[in-house]
């Protein structure tokens, strides 16, 4: 179903004091920032988020989001999210620091709005660029330990040599 309407189920079954983690996986725009703020509510639960920047975000910010005051683009990023504002302020429109700039305000949204205090990343590309990034937040500096030490081997045990 759509998760904006079954996560009053969803957390429901989440048991109290349980350490959680919830995957946050839409290819697109499709979960609401309240969505995200009442899995937070519920207790220690960290949030991996599969970030859509390039896939959507810069895509589309612009010509399907720009001019809509309720776009799929602020329900994603929440209340006061002042995107608009803050990417016309931005000095440069290279995609790079464009997806930069919305994973920033998404982090800070987070922070500011749903009471997580740290954060990992790590951009997936294919084999023309950048696609999406993964977020990792949590509420507890121990937790990035755990993300920090998950992202230096990849899928198959094997440890890294290179970052993107």
């Amino acid at each position: 179903g759509d998760c904006n309407e079954e996560i009053d189920h969803l957390v429901r079954q989440i048991p109290d004091r349980a350490l959680t983690l919830g995957f946050l996986d839409s290819t697109g725009l499709h979960h609401d920032f309240t969505t995200v703020q009442e899995l937070a509510a519920c207790g220690r639960v960290d949030l991996v988020i599969l970030f859509p920047d390039a896939q959507d975000i810069i895509r589309n910010a612009d010509y399907h989001y720009f001019n809509q005051p309720d776009s799929k683009l602020d329900r994603y990023l929440g209340p006061g999210s002042n995107w608009r504002t803050r990417k016309a302020e931005l000095h440069s429109t290279n995609p790079s620091d464009l997806r930069k700039l919305f994973a920033d305000i998404y982090k800070d949204q987070l922070r500011s709005y749903a009471g997580y205090s740290h954060f990992g990343e790590e951009v997936i590309c294919g084999p023309s660029g950048p696609l999406y990034r993964l977020i990792y937040a949590t509420k507890h500096q121990r937790g990035l330990d755990f993300w920090n030490k998950s992202v230096k081997l990849e899928s198959g045990g094997q440890k890294r040599f290179s970052q993107f």
